[in-house]
């Protein structure tokens, strides 16, 4: 890939596929580094959707520009997507999937098919890092968030949750 290199750290891209385990393997995640004002048209399969991030500086995407820390998005149908850097070149994050196909609920690092699971996501978080008191209607379900990395910052708590009821993506 001349003015480009990429680090797959999900699924399979450009002949590379991660050695890490996921539970679904539907999945794509890759760090992709362009020199200045490179452009690099990237084979994706086309059941996914993707996301491209520009994680340093504005980028295009498809023709498009996206500034920096910000998302493009691409639905599926589509067999590639071009990337183009500026002059000061560009580091991106590529992650695809296959669409859920359902509405979802986002907030805080939460994302469930309803109000009523976020609700539980986070009440369950706060527990198991040590934050709130378990709730006995979870006693005995197997954790969610598993046990937080050695040598890393200290987790956060999740913010309150808003007064209002959390409504599905559109």
């Amino acid at each position: 890939m001349p003015g480009a290199s990429a680090r797959v750290f999900i699924g399979s891209l450009f002949g590379s596929t991660s050695p890490v385990a996921t539970r679904t393997p539907e999945l794509l995640g890759a760090e992709i580094l362009l020199d200045p004002d490179a452009t690099l048209t990237i084979p994706i399969r086309r059941e996914f959707e993707h996301g491209v991030m520009a994680e340093d500086s504005e980028i295009r995407v498809n023709g498009t520009a996206t500034a920096h820390r910000e998302l493009a998005y691409a639905p599926s149908g589509a067999d590639t997507i071009t990337v183009t850097a500026g002059s000061s070149g560009a580091r991106i994050l590529l992650l695809g999937g296959v669409p859920l196909g359902e509405q979802i609920v986002m907030w805080w690092n939460f994302v469930g098919r309803s109000h009523d699971e976020i609700v539980e996501f986070r009440r369950r978080y706060q527990a198991e890092l040590g934050f709130e008191p378990e709730d006995p209607q979870d006693a005995g379900k197997r954790p969610l968030f598993g046990d937080f990395p050695d040598g890393q910052p200290t987790p956060l708590p999740a913010p309150p949750l808003p007064i209002t009821r959390l409504k599905p993506r559109e």
